[in-house]
């Protein structure tokens, strides 16, 4: 067996990170397979395994974000809701400038309306103080 020559955590950075890019490529592609939104469904889950494992607070938030947008692009508005939820509650404890607005609904009344954002994590953002961060604005 081969010596690793990377630690775990190094592992679910890279990961977490890929996962993410694949999951946003496919979310801002303008023609989707079945199988495309299959394989976006799981490669946006994958990204959320990995961001919990090794992600900063705003890590998980994104991925709570990602995965929103995900199944509400899917027409899955109950689960889009359920991460929606989750990312708002993660965004009371980070200082991440995602706010409600960007996440397009109001914690009382659900969905209203999640859109589409660029890219929060790109594998060739340089780390900031050991995190990675956004490489364009949301729209």
């Amino acid at each position: 067996m081969a010596e690793q020559t990377f630690s775990p955590n190094e592992a679910h950075r890279w990961f977490a990170v890929e996962m993410n890019n694949q999951a946003w490529d496919l979310l801002e592609s303008d023609s989707r397979t079945d199988q495309d939104n299959e394989v976006l469904r799981n490669t946006a889950h994958a990204a959320w395994r990995h961001w919990w494992e090794v992600g900063t607070p705003i890590n998980q938030q994104r991925a709570e974000y990602l995965l929103a947008l995900v199944h509400a692009a899917l027409g899955e508005s109950g689960s889009a809701t359920h991460h929606a939820q989750r990312a708002l509650a993660l965004g009371d404890s980070t200082a991440d400038a995602m706010k409600t607005a960007r996440l397009g609904l109001h914690p009382r009344c659900g969905l209203t309306g999640l859109r589409p954002a660029r890219r929060t994590v790109a594998a060739t953002d340089p780390p900031q103080n050991g995190q990675f961060v956004s490489r364009s604005a949301h729209r």
